[in-house]
């Protein structure tokens, strides 16, 4: 495995429930100048902006080399000092895409595992910017752990990768790869706020989890990368976690959820949209 000796890494923002994260600051074809400086702007203050997706750079670890590659791990540097593969680096999208030096590289990109959305957009910007040997690990650090390899960190850190925050998990929802399985108090949540192609299916607690799960990936096979969020009351033993790989808990109440959720959509709102006169023909 690659090791790289010192990182300094600046804060990065993650936007929630709007397109928007690690992209190249070019002007895209049919785009203002004045548009493309205000996007240059959000920018600097540390809210990088994409409007494209490519998924060509995801690999199953099943199917590389891990040892192959530089490991870099982007999620911000708390999260990274509380657990991380043995032997990768922290490195933010915007640090990353920014270190020429690094672009023809093998570079094995990890997350918790579950926003594929972020790293969608960092796969395309990584290829405007000519690291062609840059790959994303599609089960990231939860999937890694799922398969039986080992992390390093506190112990309940390691313990908890699988599991989500509110904001996490709603971010993801928005974005179109997860699958929902739930007990019956949070269906009417769902049933009301979920975009509405998202697959919904209930959790029943007294039956096996793992086959309920494994009949969810099958039903939902189309959908590519897939994440599965377990919400309910799950304790340890309920989850076999090195067979569900690319599964993760939300341990909240309906309420917490449903504050949340308004939070993030009052987030969105005001980012929305960029001012008129920054605009193409504004």
């Amino acid at each position: 495995m690659y090791t790289l000796e010192r990182v300094v890494c600046p804060a990065f923002l993650c936007l929630f429930f709007s397109a928007v994260a690690c992209a190249a600051s070019a002007v895209a074809p049919g785009q203002c100048e004045a548009e493309a400086g205000y996007l240059d702007f959000l920018q600097s203050r540390g809210a990088p902006y994409s409007p494209n997706q490519d998924f060509s750079c995801f690999k199953n670890l099943a199917d590389i080399d891990a040892d192959d590659y530089l490991l870099v791990d982007v999620r911000p540097p708390e999260a990274f000092r509380g657990v991380h593969i043995p032997g990768s680096v922290n490195l933010l999208p915007l640090k990353l895409l920014a270190t020429t030096t690094l672009s023809d590289k093998k570079l094995l990109i990890v997350n918790k595992g579950f926003d594929v959305s972020e790293l969608a957009q960092l796969c395309a910007s990584a290829k405007h910017r000519g690291f062609d040997k840059l790959r994303v690990l599609n089960e990231g650090i939860a999937g890694w752990a799922a398969s039986g390899r080992s992390l390093e960190g506190n112990r309940e850190a390691i313990a908890d990768i699988d599991l989500l925050s509110a904001s996490e998990f709603l971010a993801g929802l928005e974005f179109g790869h997860t699958s929902v399985m739930t007990t019956h108090r949070f269906l009417p949540f769902f049933r009301e706020h979920a975009p509405p192609d998202t697959p919904i299916s209930e959790l029943d607690l007294s039956k096996n989890i793992e086959s309920q799960v494994f009949d969810n990936f099958l039903n939902n096979s189309s959908v590519q990368p897939l994440r599965i969020v377990l919400l309910g009351d799950l304790n340890e033993e309920d989850i076999q976690r090195p067979k569900l790989r690319q599964v993760f808990r939300l341990v909240t109440s309906s309420g917490s959820l449903f504050q949340e959720y308004n939070r993030l959509r009052l987030i969105a709102g005001q980012r929305d949209a960029i001012p008129k006169r920054f605009l193409c023909g504004g």
